[in-house]
């Protein structure tokens, strides 16, 4: 019986994770999404551990960096990324094995400074991991055809704003007592 292997997911590799994805999540994205997303990043190339079985991906946990000013220095912060785990290798502990393997190839290389946006399956397996639970960031997308029929109105028609302000006074204070902007 093959056992899984976990190590860094190489950058010519991410044309594995579209599959991974659909399986995850039944999305169908191609690879051109992951290279845009941790290739051609500005801060630089996403950190990522893949967990593999019989030589397939199975697994992956990753982090991108992005670029902040703290009190005027910029510095790298790293945002958790996919949390990826096939179905057939659930509840093996990979989440948390691939996580402590970044973190700790960050820590190595750079400060180890991670923030996140979890969804509900990943932030109980954070929290347990130590992460600390600062608020609920609630969130929607519209798609493009909305978008283009909102911008055919002109300013004087519009009397509405798409926001949503549950919680943002959270976020508006962690700004304000980190001093912290992303850029």
């Amino acid at each position: 019986m093959s056992e899984v292997q976990l190590r860094q997911l190489l950058k010519d590799e991410i044309g594995l994770l579209p599959g991974l994805m659909e399986n995850c999540f039944s999305m169908k994205v191609d690879k051109a999404y992951f290279k845009w997303k941790y290739l051609d990043n500005p801060a630089g190339n996403f950190i990522g551990f893949g967990a593999f079985f019989e030589n397939k991906l199975v697994g992956f946990y990753g982090v991108i960096p992005e670029r902040y000013q703290i009190n005027n220095s910029e510095v790298i912060i790293f945002q958790s990324g996919d949390t990826m785990t096939h179905s057939t290798q659930r509840r093996k502990g990979l989440f948390e094995k691939l996580a402590t393997l970044c973190y700790n190839y960050v820590r190595e290389h750079h400060q180890l400074a991670v923030i996140g946006f979890g969804g509900d399956k990943s932030t109980p397996g954070l929290v347990k991991m130590g992460w600390c639970h600062i608020a609920d960031v609630k969130y929607f997308f519209i798609h493009a055809l909305h978008c283009k029929w909102i911008n055919n109105f002109t300013t004087e028609d519009r009397n509405f704003n798409i926001v949503e302000k549950t919680d943002i006074h959270v976020i508006l204070d962690i700004q304000k007592n980190f001093g912290f902007k992303k850029i």
